[in-house]
């Protein structure tokens, strides 16, 4: 099991490493659960109903329904010497089709970052304060041609780190490892939503603080999702733990997926989707980064493969349950 440090997420534009980095589910993210306990302290117990609303929630995102996905993004890092917050939209489409378009504030310095997918090529556009534009391509069809020796969870993983399986990774790796403590009614703008808790289980929660050591500063240890009552669409994602050692828990990270516009498999694709998904650099410098990429990812697939190689005369691992019931 991987576990990501808070600060980790900092390394591609916020939003997009949270979404999009290699398995950043929130159990790749600082992970959360109540103040570590001796082992005879009763686990959390379940509710039922909170985990069938979260099931509401991942059926919002499923493959079989979800063609087109056009979203507004929103996020902020209040925990930090210097706030951050991003702002932007998301769209996707089939065969690897992306556009994500970033505002960022870190501090007082603005930037501005768009990753944008024909599904052949994929372009990343950065800019900070008044430095001049770097851009940044990917062969993906070299990509896949490397992937082909690897397992379908690493190529699933790669795919989520390019963003092209939107935020379904991020719900989807909650229920194999947090406990849906809790569902509450609440009016959050101006939307009745459900308020579902969820902590870290018996496994995870150990593996971050055993019994008697303090949990880990900027590792969170609670989230909370606010679901639409009715569409049971999620509108706000927190993450609460502490920053300082046995401090209190505070929000450390937020998101929000704003005025979501799902287009079923089939439907036809609006024209200006077609013009969304293409990048022209012009005569603007471009690094292709493509070669850089195809060498990390036979690094990880060796890595993977050497990891999870049974011992002689062991039978291998069974896969995890999923999270869907």
């Amino acid at each position: 099991m991987r576990h990501l440090r808070f600060f980790a997420l900092l390394g591609l534009p916020i939003l997009a490493s949270f979404l999009f980095f290699p398995r950043v589910t929130l159990s790749q993210a600082p992970t959360q659960t109540p103040p570590p306990v001796a082992p005879s302290t009763p686990a959390s117990k379940a509710d039922p109903k909170a985990l069938e609303t979260f099931h509401k929630v991942l059926d919002q995102f499923d493959p079989k329904k979800v063609g087109w996905l056009e979203m507004g993004l929103w996020e902020e890092v209040p925990c930090l010497p210097l706030r951050f917050q991003a702002e932007g939209d998301f769209l996707s489409g089939p065969d690897h089709r992306l556009r994500l378009n970033l505002k960022t504030r870190l501090g007082g310095q603005e930037g501005t970052t768009s990753m944008v997918s024909d599904g052949v090529t994929m372009w990343t556009i950065s800019a900070t304060g008044g430095e001049p534009r770097t851009i940044a391509k990917l062969g993906l069809r070299e990509v896949e041609e490397v992937l082909k020796t690897s397992s379908k969870q690493l190529r699933q993983d790669i795919y989520q780190a390019q963003g092209f399986q939107g935020v379904l990774p991020l719900f989807e790796g909650i229920a194999p490892q947090m406990i849906f403590t809790k569902q509450e009614t609440e009016h959050w703008q101006t939307h009745d939503v459900l308020k579902l808790t969820a902590v870290w289980n018996a496994d995870v929660s150990k593996a971050q603080a055993p019994p008697s050591n303090p949990w880990p500063q900027l590792m969170p240890r609670e989230c909370r999702i606010l679901v639409d009552a009715k569409t049971f669409w999620p509108y706000r994602l927190e993450l609460w733990g502490p920053t300082a050692p046995r401090g209190p828990d505070i929000l450390l990270l937020a998101l929000e997926f704003r005025n979501p516009k799902i287009l079923k498999p089939g439907d036809k694709e609006p024209e200006r989707y077609s013009r969304a998904f293409s990048f022209d650099p012009g005569k603007e410098n471009v690094h292709d980064s493509t070669k850089q990429y195809l060498e990390r990812i036979s690094q990880i697939i060796s890595a993977t493969a050497q990891q999870f190689k049974p011992p002689s005369g062991t039978a291998a691992p069974r896969p995890t349950n999923s999270p869907r019931p």
